[in-house]
């Protein structure tokens, strides 16, 4: 699953905390700020359990105002050893 979440989602620990959150599911994959404010989230694992990531990404941290996210379904590739933040 490939997510592009737009809205008040730098600089309000949006990155960490779905870190966290997607780890605690054994989620793979990565998550990373955009050059436009936005974040991106890339993520592998059971539909069952992206869907809780998508709704906690809809929410997002406390101090987050998520505007939108843009939700792509993809082939698992399986190439992602961990989830991390992306630099």
């Amino acid at each position: 699953m490939q997510l592009l979440v737009t809205g008040r989602v730098q600089g309000v620990f949006y990155r960490s905390t779905a870190k966290r959150i997607a780890q605690g599911l054994k989620l793979k994959g990565y998550v990373k700020n955009n050059e436009d404010s936005s974040v991106s989230i890339v993520a592998e694992g059971d539909e069952a359990i992206l869907e809780e990531l998508l709704k906690w990404c809809h929410q997002g941290p406390e101090n987050a105002e998520v505007k939108d996210i843009d939700v792509k379904y993809e082939v698992v590739t399986g190439k992602y050893p961990d989830f991390s933040i992306k630099y």
